[in-house]
């Protein structure tokens, strides 16, 4: 299981977001963009779904938080932002998107368009990020690594080994 973390799925916000389940918002939230999408065209199934999905949600919830594991950038906050406020891109320029916030402001969520795509990918922009992260940290030592092996190094062809990186023929 998930550990709780903030950034973890909610399951309160997932039973605000269900109120709203005939148009399939908690499936969307909950990492099933899929069946969120047949829940918007069908209006939850007739409703009959979206009653079932009531007593389905703590299972969702969980499933979703082992999914999208947490991060530093809060879930339920960038859920939130894009529900309230997506058609001006404050939930992109809240994960660090600020061109394509500024293109949602400028272009009212791409016309609605770049809504309905965030709608089935933020989980998994959301979760990709702390990977981006860890790589830049990775990237970040090994220039730093690069940088001071130069300071501490003899020029090249002297003949003096390099104490951090060492250079063979």
């Amino acid at each position: 299981m998930g550990n709780a973390q903030s950034s973890d799925h909610s399951p309160l916000l997932a039973y605000v977001f269900w109120v709203f389940g005939f148009i399939g918002l908690h499936r969307f939230y909950l990492g099933r963009p899929l069946t969120g999408a047949l829940w918007a065209l069908t209006l939850g199934i007739f409703f009959v779904g979206w009653i079932i999905d009531l007593f389905l949600i703590p299972g969702m919830v969980e499933e979703a938080t082992e999914r999208f594991p947490g991060e530093d950038r809060d879930y339920n906050l960038t859920w939130v932002l894009l529900v309230l406020l997506g058609i001006f891109g404050v939930h992109r320029f809240y994960q660090g998107k600020i061109l394509s916030g500024l293109i949602y402001l400028l272009t009212v969520g791409i016309f609605g368009l770049g809504i309905i795509y965030d709608l089935f990918t933020l989980n998994e922009t959301n979760s990709a990020a702390p990977q981006r992260t860890q790589l830049s940290a990775v990237l970040n030592k090994i220039v730093l690594l690069t940088r001071l092996n130069a300071r501490l190094c003899a020029p090249p062809g002297s003949g003096v080994a390099c104490p951090i990186l060492s250079t063979r023929p």
